[in-house]
């Protein structure tokens, strides 16, 4: 990460697919909102979707346990 400028912000080097992304989920969330959220809150909703996923991931894999499963 590099400095910002004197505000104090850090800006990063995002790749152009990194970015490609972002906007496909600004763009789905502008649908669902009804308005263009930020980037930081789309990086924030990435971010929740992937603990949930994580979570029930999880889940999933004591349920197998529990119920004998083998995968």
């Amino acid at each position: 990460m590099r400095q910002g400028r004197h505000d104090g912000r850090v800006g990063l080097s995002v790749s152009p697919d990194a970015v490609a992304v972002l906007d496909e989920v600004r763009g789905e969330l502008m649908k669902q909102l009804g308005f263009a959220p930020s980037y930081a809150q789309v990086v924030l909703h990435i971010c929740l979707e992937y603990q949930k996923a994580k979570k029930q991931e999880q889940i999933d894999t004591n349920v197998d346990v529990y119920q004998g499963d083998d995968k």
